[in-house]
């Protein structure tokens, strides 16, 4: 093998390390940092009359109005939303891309779905929604 092939190849292997070495210690930091300012992390499962619902999309609105937060769920119908929340009122939306979608056009709609959420800045903040309506 060419030397100066190998000592690129070490280079780059070595740098990968280094960024994986430095990026996991740093994302749990930064998750700690949040949590310390008071956010909180959001999971549950969403169901449509008792099934899993698999590729949901979840949007959390702030009751006092602010940015949306949402998450995707997974074949299990779980979902996390993807950034940690302030503690607080909201209101939710509940979406499924594609041709299978299940979800009644009433969940499309933070305002009109009627799914509302309190999340605790202590304890568990789980919260299933059954979309059987």
């Amino acid at each position: 093998m060419n030397r100066r092939f190998q000592f690129s190849l070490r280079t780059a292997l070595l740098a990968v390390f280094i960024i994986a070495l430095v990026a996991r210690p740093t994302s749990i930091w930064v998750r700690n940092y949040l949590a310390n300012r008071g956010l909180v992390p959001v999971k549950g499962i969403v169901t449509f009359k008792g099934q899993p619902l698999k590729d949901a999309l979840v949007v959390m609105v702030p009751a006092t109005g602010g940015k949306p937060v949402q998450g995707v769920t997974n074949a299990s119908g779980d979902y996390e939303i993807e950034t940690l929340v302030m503690p607080g009122a909201y209101k939710v939306s509940i979406t499924q891309a594609g041709p299978g979608n299940r979800v009644p056009p009433k969940y499309a709609s933070a305002s009109m779905s009627g799914l509302t959420i309190n999340v605790s800045a202590s304890g568990q903040n789980h919260f299933p929604f059954d979309l059987s309506h």
